[in-house]
């Protein structure tokens, strides 16, 4: 229900662009203790941001999957849920890569200054992550695309 909600906020932004959008979601994907609008907002951000960020004609992939994740402060693997989103855009350099998710951080990269944002998002985006029990983190290489990743504990 997520998946599909958030699909339908980003498909024309996509559609504009040429961005073809694609899905790779297991058959079922077990419940997860979160609020949908929060966990919406935050697949809106990212898909949102990955179609912005990327030239016209490129592709973005949405992955789900359920892994086993140890706890920092126990060790005792957890069942998590665990998303990518994966672009084939402009990428972000290390050092935009290290405050990318504080409040009003905008890159001076001219390929990403020219998509209008606040700076926001991305920093909204980690504390509805964290506030769920779960991490954000990103991997990206100047010129290959940028792929976001986070999970979230089970149910």
């Amino acid at each position: 229900n997520v998946v599909n909600e958030t699909m339908q906020s980003v498909k024309g932004l996509c559609d504009n662009k040429d961005i073809r959008v694609h899905l790779e979601l297991p058959e079922e994907l077990p419940l997860i203790m979160a609020d949908k609008g929060r966990m919406v907002q935050v697949l809106t951000n990212l898909l949102s941001n990955a179609c912005k960020y990327s030239p016209p004609d490129t592709d973005v992939t949405l992955q789900c999957m359920t892994r086993m994740v140890p706890d920092e402060e126990t060790g005792d693997m957890q069942p998590m849920v665990c998303c990518c989103v994966k672009d084939s855009g402009y990428g972000i350099s290390p050092e935009d890569q290290e405050q990318l998710f504080t409040k009003f951080f905008r890159s001076d990269d001219p390929n990403i200054r020219q998509a209008k944002g606040t700076g926001l998002g991305l920093s909204i985006t980690k504390g509805i992550i964290e506030l769920h029990g779960g991490e954000i983190w990103v991997d990206s290489k100047l010129g290959e695309g940028t792929s976001f990743q986070f999970s979230i504990p089970q149910a």
